[in-house]
């Protein structure tokens, strides 16, 4: 069958391989923020230099773990997109112009 609107193929490729880029990125961040978190705990460092420093790494933490969220979900909608595209040239493809 042609493909009237793209290659649905490569756009369900694509959000699968930003899944997985995602996916990596996530534990890599959790993976840092344990190992953070441990260390500034583990440390002799006190004061307020080191409160304003948890709380900096914290938030730059969350909002990278926030992007990583947010390209999954990219990639998630981008099959589901490449899946509608495909019904709807399988329905295109069954109609008589």
């Amino acid at each position: 069958m042609p493909k009237y609107i793209c290659d649905t193929d490569k756009v369900r490729e694509d959000g699968k391989d930003l899944v997985n880029c995602a996916e990596r990125e996530a534990e890599v961040l959790n993976t840092l923020s344990k190992n953070g978190k441990e260390k500034l705990s583990s440390d002799n460092w006190t004061g307020d230099a080191k409160d304003s420093f948890a709380v900096t790494y914290e938030k730059v933490g969350n909002y990278a773990c926030e992007n990583a969220y947010h390209l999954q979900n990219l990639g998630l909608y981008l099959q589901f997109v490449a899946d509608t595209i495909d019904e709807t040239e399988e329905m295109l493809a069954k109609k008589d112009f």
